[in-house]
């Protein structure tokens, strides 16, 4: 998908400066002049925080091939290319994003609570992959900024959209909220996570509710009291409860066996056994959430199993070690898709001191939905950071 920067400039409300005609569409935001890849089709956003300002690498941006700019700083604007200027590149992010939401049909969840939203998150996406062309939000992009980078890989042709919202403060969650536009919520849990920036821990759950406003379904565990009467006193219908010990939408019970668990899950209708090797209560909580909305959303059950053999606790870090004849490896196989392969020849990109780059890439999960653009991208992403072989599998 496409954009005009004139037509951003509209959607931001930003005063537009065109100085370059030939270089006028944008498909890419970017926050760092050090990640960019496929310069021609980057918008670059000068976010100014606490610690540093983007400001100060535009050039470096304009350098590598970027034209279009969103920028706070008027006396920034450089000769040859585009630029918008605004009040908050952070707000005009979060506009731009929200009004491509918009333009989407995806299937949306919204995963909140203060632990295993990533890992609900990368799990959930795992079960699916095979059954719907699907989106998530890289790595732990949760934030104020994150977000709305998340949302804007939603295409035309995914279905399904798994995004995390984090919040610190209150009044954060319904900027997000107006983003995300959620169809689905599901709540993890409340612990003291970020709790600094509440006076309770009822009020930082109230902030997190506000995600569920609008959605059509709320996926919780109402084991969690607390997380229960919230829930309770705000939703109706489109509550989706699951509990080990109360009556609940879906009644689950947990059976420690020699290599594992045992997870068996009742609804009204339906009635399936699943099994895991895992046995800590966090990774059964986190797998039943997703197993809950899998089997209110009718998703096909037969082949989840084999998805959940393969499931991994999840390693938010790319891993670096040392190779054999002097070489390094990065290794992130748990993901495969264009914004993990982003991430990770980013990471490349810092360690300077290796020399040659090889990339081994398998089968993309999402290459069967995805049209012959998405092909084209991944090429110009690995031209654009100079790889000096690549060996395909699959």
């Amino acid at each position: 998908m496409e954009y005009q920067i004139s037509d951003i400039a509209q959607i931001i409300q930003g005063d537009c400066i065109l100085n370059d005609a030939d270089h006028q569409g944008v498909r890419i935001l970017s926050i760092d002049s050090r990640k960019i890849f496929f310069a021609a089709k980057s918008l670059f956003l000068a976010i100014e925080t606490e610690q540093n300002d983007g400001h100060n690498y535009i050039q470096d941006a304009f350098d590598k091939g970027v034209r279009n700019f969103i920028i706070s700083k008027k006396d920034f604007v450089l000769a040859g290319a585009n630029f918008i200027v605004v009040d908050d590149v952070v707000i005009a992010l979060q506009k731009l994003s929200k009004k491509h939401k918009s333009t989407t049909s995806a299937h949306t969840v919204a995963i909140i609570g203060s632990n295993g939203k990533t890992i609900i998150k990368e799990w959930l996406a795992e079960l699916l992959i095979d059954q719907v062309a699907l989106v998530k939000s890289p790595k732990s992009y949760n934030s104020q900024i994150g977000v709305p980078l998340s949302v804007w890989n939603i295409q035309k042709h995914h279905n399904l959209a798994i995004i995390e919202a984090g919040i610190s403060m209150p009044g954060e969650m319904q900027l997000l909220e107006d983003i995300i536009q959620p169809n689905t919520v599901i709540i993890s849990n409340i612990g003291d996570a970020h709790a600094h920036g509440f006076s309770s821990r009822k009020e930082k759950l109230s902030e997190k509710l506000i995600m569920t406003q609008s959605a059509s379904n709320v996926v919780y565990c109402a084991d969690h009291k607390v997380i229960s009467k919230e829930v309770g006193d705000r939703l109706v219908s489109n509550s989706i409860s699951w509990s080990t010990m109360h009556t609940a939408d879906y009644q689950v019970a947990y059976d420690q066996v020699e290599n594992g668990t045992i997870i068996v899950i009742s609804g009204s209708k339906i009635k399936y056994q699943f099994r895991t090797k895992f046995r800590d209560k966090a990774s059964l909580e986190n797998l039943t959430h997703c197993l809950v909305f899998i089997m209110s959303k009718g998703y096909k059950l037969d082949t989840i199993q084999d998805k959940i053999d393969g499931l991994t606790s999840v390693d938010m870090r790319l891993s670096l070690t040392d190779g054999g004849n002097r070489c390094q490896i990065v290794n992130d196989s748990y993901n495969a898709d264009i914004a993990s392969l982003v991430i990770a020849l980013d990471f490349i990109e810092v360690h300077k001191s290796m020399m040659g780059k090889t990339v081994v890439l398998s089968e993309f999960d999402q290459h069967q939905h995805a049209s012959q653009s998405t092909t084209a991208e991944i090429v110009k992403l690995l031209q654009d950071k100079e790889i000096s072989s690549c060996h395909l599998i699959g």
